[in-house]
């Protein structure tokens, strides 16, 4: 990611001046962003399972008929 970055300036060196937060602030965004993809990980596995709960009950309930 670094070299991205140097690269980055490189090419508009002088064109945009680019303020990047500082290391603390960034370290926090990522622990923020970390997490919420976590809590979507977990989400999406829940409704997987939800969804496959749902379609025993329902082939169960056809069944009993």
């Amino acid at each position: 990611m670094t070299q991205n970055i140097q690269q980055l300036r490189e090419e508009f060196k002088g064109n945009v001046n680019v303020q990047l937060p500082l290391i603390n602030i960034q370290k926090q965004i990522v622990a923020k962003l970390s997490a919420a993809q976590n809590c979507k990980t977990q989400l999406l596995a829940r409704r997987a399972k939800l969804k496959e709960l749902f379609a025993s009950a329902l082939r169960k309930s056809m069944h009993d008929r």
